[in-house]
């Protein structure tokens, strides 16, 4: 658990507006500020705030802060205390000179100033009395570990640290806010942070150069609004199933139509997480109801496939393959549920292959790539304008086959090496 945080309120305005009350990514700063400092997951937020009674009503009034101890139904309990500013303060130095009888003697200190972070609130490496926190390019990120009252004062020892800051955080999400015109550069540099990078535990090919793109626009329409991420993703849901339903009538339209909702499911996909991380309303539940809603999808558009092939072909043995590969797939499914309920994670994106293909392994890493839900679902897409909806459907069926095969040999190789 990381030591206590100060966070210093003072009466700042921006235009005509209080700097705590400016929306930025859904949430005013205020709001982000309290967010990202609980899911540090310190000891304790204490607030120091100009305007306490309201700043004391924005944090128990706030929906993910009912009594100011559980948030965002994430099982974390912060104990959050919002105390007058003293008379006459208006600075962080002034704040710990007037106040360091009552803080503990070590914490991590910020000042409301701008867009922060869950990742910004870290401690320093280094013992010294006073750290200022930078990135790996030395910005400094408004993040300042205070171990104790320094022997010439706060203020000098704060600037000090400010002007050498330790390079702590690979990416920081902050930006300082001292003008209106701020304001537009705090948000492009939050839906910065939202793009992920090109990996197989982040984004895959097709998410990275067409569907984040796409689904960013989404995001920043949508983020001022009362629509939730989970709504988000059960409207995802919606488009795939009723994607899988025109896919089953087998007909070129139908089966375009089909493939157009699966791709749009798909984009909409990448905005319920984006909405969470914009607004840090991120959860475990959240996380756990996309990926069992992606799985349902991809399981019911096989079995729509089988059935497409079937009207197509008159052979209704493309129906029986269409239910055994959606029960591998459902098994397959529940297996790794388990895997990553005791893991602790709640996407499949957390499960580790552990494949030895020799020379082969740069061609098992590509199919990673090509496996993951973006890539084969813009296939998929292709392959159904081109009228081929015999050669998706044993491309999904063989992909579920290939990978539940997999699993069942990695399980095999670790129960084999424990009782080795």
């Amino acid at each position: 658990m990381k030591p206590p945080i100060v966070l210093a309120v003072f009466e700042r305005s921006i235009g005509e507006r209080s700097l705590a009350d400016l929306r930025i990514g859904g949430i005013t700063l205020l709001v982000r500020a309290l967010r990202s400092a609980s899911r540090a997951e310190p000891e304790r937020v204490i607030i120091y705030a100009s305007d306490h009674d309201r700043v004391e009503r924005t944090v128990l009034g706030d929906a993910a802060w009912p009594g100011a101890r559980k948030l965002h139904g994430a099982q974390l309990q912060v104990v959050c205390e919002v105390r007058p500013m003293p008379a006459g303060v208006t600075s962080l130095a002034a704040l710990f000179e007037a106040e360091h009888p009552r803080l503990p003697t070590h914490v991590l200190a910020a000042e409301l100033d701008g867009l922060y972070s869950p990742g910004l609130f870290v401690e320093s490496a280094s013992d010294a009395r006073i750290s200022a926190i930078a990135d790996v390019d030395g910005r400094f990120i408004g993040v300042y570990d205070v171990r104790g009252r320094p022997p010439g004062g706060y203020a000098g020892a704060l600037a000090a640290a400010r002007a050498e800051p330790e390079r702590m955080i690979a990416k920081a999400t902050y930006h300082a806010v001292t003008s209106v015109s701020d304001i537009a550069l705090a948000f492009a540099t939050l839906r910065r942070s939202l793009r992920k990078p090109l990996a197989r535990s982040a984004d895959g090919l097709t998410a990275y150069f067409i569907n984040r793109p796409i689904s960013l626009v989404f995001s920043k329409l949508l983020v001022d609004t009362a629509i939730t991420p989970n709504h988000v993703t059960a409207v995802a849901l919606a488009m795939g199933l009723a994607g899988s339903w025109f896919a089953a009538k087998g007909s070129w339209t139908a089966l375009v139509l089909g493939g157009v909702l699966l791709q749009a499911s798909s984009i909409f996909d990448g905005v319920d997480g984006e909405l969470a991380r914009m607004r840090l309303t991120m959860s475990k539940a959240g996380e756990w109801f996309d990926t069992v809603c992606d799985d349902i999808i991809n399981l019911s558009f096989m079995l729509a496939l089988g059935f497409a092939c079937a009207v197509r072909t008159g052979d209704v043995s493309y129906v029986t393959f269409g239910w055994a590969g959606a029960g591998i797939g459902a098994a397959l499914a529940l297996s790794m549920y388990r895997d990553e309920i005791a893991a602790g994670v709640a996407s499949h994106n957390h499960f580790e292959w552990k494949v030895n293909a020799g020379p082969l392994q740069p061609i098992v890493e590509a199919f990673g790539y090509v496996a993951k839900r973006d890539t084969y679902t813009l296939l998929l897409v292709v392959l159904l304008a081109l009228d081929l909806p015999r050669v998706a459907f044993w491309i999904m069926f063989a992909g579920t086959a290939i990978i539940a095969v997999a699993a069942v040999a990695q399980k095999l190789r670790a129960a084999f090496a424990a009782k080795a």
